[in-house]
């Protein structure tokens, strides 16, 4: 079911009395290959994620329409960030490990 959050921007999750949705592996469409075309090359991998509600409201004020960046480019900045912080493979790829931690 879709709420309107505080923000003004539809908010899907399940209400109070009803089952959370669940979709299989087995049942969840498939992505075309016209689908894989389209996605921009700089990004290619499209990865879901839910949030709550608050983190939806500080997206909406923090990507607004004066804003720099998007929520999608404030998501990817916050994973590369901890990415950079966790994974020193992924921060090799990106050639910026500091030498001393290997």
């Amino acid at each position: 079911m879709n709420v309107e959050s505080a923000a003004g921007l539809a908010v899907s999750g399940p209400t109070v009395g009803s089952k959370p949705h669940t979709q299989s592996a087995a049942s969840a469409p498939l992505t075309s290959e016209k689908e894989v075309a389209k996605r921009p090359v700089k990004y290619p991998v499209k990865y879901h994620l839910s949030i709550t509600v608050a983190m939806n409201e500080a997206l909406a004020r923090l990507s607004g329409d004066n804003s720099l960046a998007t929520g999608a480019q404030i998501g990817r900045m916050a994973l590369h960030q901890f990415l950079m912080a966790n994974d020193p493979h992924y921060a090799r790829q990106m050639g910026v490990l500091d030498r001393r931690n290997d």
